[in-house]
């Protein structure tokens, strides 16, 4: 399977996973479909975003197409914590 399918299929399903985790146990949120659109469209750009950044690291540097997912990978999690929980408490300020 190539490097980026593979990657966006688990990208895909790790955006559900997020969400249900973030809601019920990281933040504690009871976020609804606001927060789960907003969600989606932060994940797609950072999809868009992370395979560009896989493409350009696996065809224009030496390294190996699974340290560049690895590197990928890495480089997302501060950017997603810190944008996923604005996101979470989009249905917080909904019902204030």
């Amino acid at each position: 399977m190539a490097y980026w399918l593979a990657y966006s299929a688990a990208f895909i399903i790790g955006v559900v996973l997020s969400f249900v985790i973030n809601r019920n146990f990281v933040f504690n949120e009871d976020s609804g479909l606001k927060s789960f659109a907003a969600l989606l469209v932060f994940y797609l750009g950072l999809l868009a975003y992370n395979n560009a950044l896989l493409y350009f690291l696996v065809t224009k540097t030496p390294l190996p197409e699974e340290i560049a997912v690895i590197m990928v990978i890495a480089l997302n999690v501060p950017i997603s914590f810190l944008f996923i929980r604005r996101i979470m408490r989009i249905g917080e300020h909904a019902r204030d």
